[in-house]
């Protein structure tokens, strides 16, 4: 369809410290990891009126804060 009317929705592997808890909506969507960790992120977007979907995947490796001692 000529209407580009997608909803988007968020999800990562694994959750945990990924900064996304089951599923996100939205575009953009704005996620901040708690945990160093290689996660990978899922995008689908659903265009109903066309019946149209399709799906995006990106791998980000986050590094742990770093520890500073006074």
């Amino acid at each position: 369809g000529n209407t580009n009317t997608y909803v988007y929705t968020w999800t990562a592997s694994p959750e945990t410290g990924s900064g996304i808890t089951g599923s996100v909506g939205g575009s953009p969507a704005l996620v901040t990891p708690t945990a160093g960790g290689t996660y990978v992120y899922t995008v689908t977007a659903v265009d109903a009126g066309a019946g149209c979907t399709t799906t995006s995947t990106v791998s980000v490796t986050v590094k742990d804060l770093p520890t500073i001692s006074t």
